[in-house]
């Protein structure tokens, strides 16, 4: 149809009255958010993988949020934490940690678990790839004078 500005100008010239009546509700719908996740893109096979999250929280109250972080290949569950959400907070975080077992590519999904009331949950998750690698590190030390090093 038209827009509302347009309508409001063809009853305004036929001089026809507008009533309205206002629906809904002034309370937003409660929504999770997985603003941010940072991991290293190269790790070694042994290494501690830490991956960071930031969620942004929308009408949640006071109530536990459950952050996973699954292999995104076979659906096994690298890692999990409980988050909680408080009453007027806007922003959460943490930390989720788990071993690098196998060298390869490791697709993995963080997703925050939706809470009573979440319609939307399409924002509840994000995918990252890790190159998980087994080599050795080489490395050079070069000093300004010999030791026994």
């Amino acid at each position: 149809g038209i827009n509302l500005a347009e309508a409001a100008a063809l009853f305004r010239a036929a001089n026809l009255p507008v009533f309205s009546i206002g629906v809904g509700t002034d309370k937003a719908e409660p929504d999770i958010q997985l603003a941010d996740v940072m991991s290293d893109s190269i790790v070694f096979v042994g290494d501690t993988i830490q991956v960071p999250f930031t969620l942004r929280l929308q009408e949640i109250g006071t109530q536990s949020i459950k952050v996973q972080v699954r292999n995104a290949d076979n659906n096994a569950l690298l890692s999990e934490q409980t988050v909680n959400g408080q009453s007027g907070q806007d922003l959460a975080s943490g930390t989720l940690t788990f071993n690098a077992e196998q060298a390869g590519n490791l697709r993995m999904v963080v997703e925050a678990l939706p809470v009573p009331g979440e319609k939307l949950t399409d924002n509840n998750s994000l995918q990252r790839t890790i190159e998980v690698r087994d080599q050795a590190i080489q490395v050079l030390l070069v000093q300004q004078a010999p030791s026994y090093e």
